[in-house]
């Protein structure tokens, strides 16, 4: 039967539609971060220290001696207190993925002794180390 009037169409029957899965991709970190933030190039200061102190005593530190294995970067964010003793050390973000290595690093600038603040009660620094 053939129907000329759209009006006297009879309904379209209802078709279900196939369901399809719905997958969540995450967005891939910016370059240079593995699971963290951003790799750094050079230190950040926030607090009353100079960043050519912080390199100064940094470079002072034989952190090569942390190394275990592979190829990478570490940026570490560390606390100084007042006196420029280090208050917290902790690993922000990892190339190197080597655990060993990234406590090491932590352990060191711990014991590290920074001059004293010019200003301010605590500095914030992020450092990036380089295999």
């Amino acid at each position: 039967m053939l129907w000329l009037a759209c009006a006297d169409a009879p309904p379209a029957p209802e078709v279900e539609a196939p369901i399809e899965e719905v997958r969540v991709v995450e967005e891939a970190p910016p370059a240079g971060t593995i699971g963290g933030e951003p790799i750094l190039a050079r230190p950040v200061v926030l607090g009353g220290i100079s960043t050519q102190d912080v390199e100064t005593v940094v470079k002072q530190l034989d952190w090569m001696a942390c190394h275990r294995a592979g190829m990478g970067k570490v940026l570490v964010q560390f606390t100084l207190s007042a006196s420029g003793s280090v208050a917290k050390s902790e690993t922000v973000s990892s190339s190197l993925r080597n655990p060993e290595t990234e406590t090491c690093l932590n352990e060191l600038l711990l014991g590290a002794s920074f001059p004293a603040l010019e200003r301010g009660e605590k500095a914030i620094v992020k450092y990036t180390f380089s295999y």
